[in-house]
């Protein structure tokens, strides 16, 4: 099946249209959700609010607690079977694949736009795709600028707040190698709006990356246990079974952030990390990421 690649242009008259029309908006994260992913599809919500429709986002998890900041004050709603017949129109974001829906993959038909960044990934669904955004944060940012220029709506810092965490998150804190000039013209053009209402980039930054829970502190600590370094010291790698996982009684929200270890480690380009799926023991999960030009993107699309 094909489909159509659409311009920043079309989804923002798709959303005019929708929400002139009354149409209900479901707003789709990826399972296992992030800072990108929760914070673009609230940012997104909060648009589509201020257009005068009616969104709701869904997921098949809720996330890390110390995620749900990006959601005070609003809905989240655990996907349970048949949600989507309560909504007229579906767009995901920050989905690359079918498999990353989770149990929403048996709607991936119904979705009317796909929106994400990451080059390799599959489509679903018409889309846009940027593969040199750093972050889905950046695409929605874009959504977002055109409808305040035109004047369809006025400034939303709190959905600033949300682009602003999406960036932040899939940049470490605007450490990794995905940031681009664009990204931190982006990233000041959201301080100065939230700056509008008070809200503090730096409680943001704070919760994202210096905060953990005892047993987020744990999970690093068993990763830390079980590190291995090959390669002459140029490939760090941490691999977690169920057993393991079990023992310690950690889940997929206190492990998130366990491939940093093998990747901060001095002198190493690639560190990698394994966790097998607690639901399905023939599943793993791999999490890559690059001190180097060594494109990981490529390999784990292999």
């Amino acid at each position: 099946m094909s489909f159509n690649k659409i311009t920043i242009g079309d989804i923002v008259e798709n959303l005019k249209e929708w929400a002139k029309n009354n149409k209900k908006l479901m707003i789709i994260s990826h399972r296992s959700p992030d800072g990108d992913t929760l914070g673009s599809a609230f940012a997104l919500k909060l648009i589509y609010e201020a257009l005068g429709g009616y969104a709701q986002c869904t997921c098949k998890s809720e996330g890390a607690p110390f995620l749900r900041f990006l959601y005070a004050g609003q809905d989240f709603i655990t996907y349970e079977e048949g949600l989507e017949k309560d909504f007229d129109k579906i767009v995901s974001v920050d989905v690359a694949a079918p498999g990353q829906l989770g149990d929403l993959i048996a709607i991936k038909d119904k979705i009317d736009i796909m929106i994400d960044h990451h080059e390799r990934g599959e489509v679903f669904a018409d889309n846009y795709v940027d593969g040199k955004a750093s972050a889905a944060g950046e695409i929605i940012y874009k959504i977002y600028q055109q409808l305040l220029d035109e004047g369809s709506i006025e400034s939303l810092p709190k959905a600033c707040a949300r682009i602003y965490a999406a960036i932040s998150a899939d940049t470490g804190s605007f450490k990794f190698s995905n940031v681009t000039p664009e990204t931190h013209m982006i990233a000041a053009k959201m301080l100065y709006e939230m700056a509008k209402e008070g809200i503090d980039h730096s409680e943001i930054a704070r919760i994202l990356h210096d905060s953990y829970s005892e047993k987020d502190l744990q999970a690093r600590k068993v990763a830390i246990d079980n590190l291995k370094v090959e390669c002459d010291g140029a490939f760090a790698y941490v691999v977690l079974t169920k057993d393991i996982l079990d023992k310690e009684e950690l889940t997929d929200d206190n492990t998130g952030s366990v491939v940093d270890i093998p990747r901060s480690v001095e002198g190493v380009l690639v560190g990698i990390s394994i966790k097998q799926n607690l639901e399905r023991e023939n599943e793993y999960r791999i999490s890559a990421r690059s001190n180097s030009d060594i494109d990981v993107a490529e390999i784990c699309a292999l």
